[in-house]
């Protein structure tokens, strides 16, 4: 476990590191890729700022709201621990930000949805590095392949005891449906598929659709209970991708009468 790294004699927080690291990579991408060399670049920068300081905001105070009634000990140190977010918290406030940069730069939404249903998955598949280097978001007891020895385990686990690595198979999968999107939105797929429906499907329902279904199976193989657990034996991340994974179903039917 490396919650901190040493970095020019300072102590940098990994989980974050890793988050500015994911979102550095993803400004050049925009930056240096011909495919979006439309796009205003200082109005993305923006729009992402917009995105990401309220995103920090939803996701953190979503940690607070779920870890409050399972443990205030967990509550307090979350106002002074280097991690302590919720992915899904971030994105409904990344959501809100991001209506607020289109609002403020008056750009059109179709031009940047695109672009940020590749980039989420991206970053956030950095964010989940970094759960792993700080030990949080950890799996179920494992001692199968790539198992997680327990001292890369944060909250003082057991220490006979390895865990599954889901973090690093969250972020690959990450990195797998930002590739995807990538490839669906290129030029060359559109036009193998002018005839088809598909080629109008919302980039970001595409997103939600991929994300909350894989969100939805993954818990099952966690093994860290500040998450919060419903009475139904769901966790609270379960229940929100089974709305969200329900939106792209409403969305595509409703397009297809």
């Amino acid at each position: 476990m490396h919650p901190f790294l040493p970095i020019l004699g300072l102590n940098i927080p990994s989980y974050g590191m890793c988050i500015v690291f994911g979102i550095i990579l993803a400004s050049l991408w925009v930056k240096f890729d011909p495919r979006w060399n439309g796009i205003d670049f200082d109005f993305f920068i923006l729009i992402s700022a917009c995105i990401f300081g309220t995103g920090f905001l939803g996701a953190k105070i979503d940690f607070i709201l779920v870890s409050f009634p399972f443990s205030f000990q967990v509550f307090l140190s979350s106002f002074s621990a280097p991690g302590g977010f919720v992915f899904y918290g971030g994105l409904l406030g990344g959501a809100l930000g991001y209506l607020i940069g289109i609002k403020i730069s008056r750009q059109r939404n179709a031009d940047y949805i695109k672009i940020y249903a590749v980039l989420i998955p991206f970053c956030h598949a950095f964010g989940r590095i970094g759960c792993y280097l700080a030990g949080c978001c950890y799996g179920k007891p494992y001692s199968g392949f790539l198992a997680i020895p327990s001292e890369n385990v944060a909250f003082g686990r057991p220490e006979d005891i390895s865990y599954f690595p889901i973090q690093l198979v969250e972020a690959t999968l990450l990195f797998a449906i930002s590739a995807f999107i990538y490839f669906f939105t290129s030029k060359y797929q559109q036009s193998r598929m002018a005839n088809s429906a598909a080629k109008n499907a919302n980039p970001f329902f595409i997103y939600l659709f991929l994300y909350s279904l894989i969100r939805f199976i993954l818990e099952f193989f966690r093994g860290d209970s500040v998450r919060g657990l419903l009475s139904c034996g769901l966790s609270i991340s379960q229940a929100v991708s089974l709305i969200l994974f329900s939106q792209p179903l409403k969305s595509h039917f409703a397009n297809a009468r």
